[in-house]
């Protein structure tokens, strides 16, 4: 696409200027190339889909972009963690690829502010924070195999996710028996 060979002319020798390898920085320009799709001002995938469904162009170019959080943060898991475009070992590969559906499921209940119930602020930005550990984690090559000191940090991020779902789930199910 056009979007595609105007980007990786000006940010394609940059990142490679930067130490990252030229497959990751060619699929970066192009990941984000395909995201102006739904990005405003431009998003004519938006525009196209406002006018089907009859609503204002702009907010749904911005909704689109809430929807699509995700796809803005996979090229940097790529560029700093090349298993996410199977380079490397099955172990990494595999590791990357269900912190990477973890991810994503978090990310979409931190930005729709739903999981088992409506989540208040409070709820989604903590876990909005312990997703954000987890990209990281994804993110930095030398966690993920060598595990030192910052398994702590891990464990503790785990843990606090875990009692997270313990606590989301259980109020569910106290409304329900209410409603019963």
């Amino acid at each position: 696409t056009p979007a595609y060979i105007i980007a990786v002319t000006i940010g394609g020798p940059a990142m490679m200027a930067l130490g990252i390898d030229v497959l990751p920085a060619h699929l970066f320009v192009f990941y984000f190339a395909i995201m102006a799709e739904v990005t405003p001002p431009v998003c004519i995938a938006s525009y196209c889909g406002a006018a089907i469904a009859g609503t204002k162009p702009l907010a749904t170019g911005v909704e689109s972009s809430l929807i699509a959080i995700m796809g803005y943060l996979i090229p940097f898991i790529f560029v700093y963690n090349s298993a996410l475009i199977l380079r490397g070992t099955a172990l990494d590969i595999l590791a990357t690829f269900i912190l990477g559906i973890i991810i994503s499921g978090l990310w979409a209940a931190t930005f729709s502010g739903y999981l088992f119930r409506t989540m208040n602020m409070i709820a989604r930005i903590l876990l909005g924070l312990v997703t954000s550990g987890l990209v990281v984690l994804v993110c930095n090559v030398k966690i993920m195999t060598q595990l030192g000191p910052q398994i702590a940090i891990i464990v503790v991020g785990l843990i606090a996710l875990i009692i997270f779902f313990i606590l989301n789930k259980k109020a569910v199910q106290a409304s329900k028996a209410a409603l019963a």
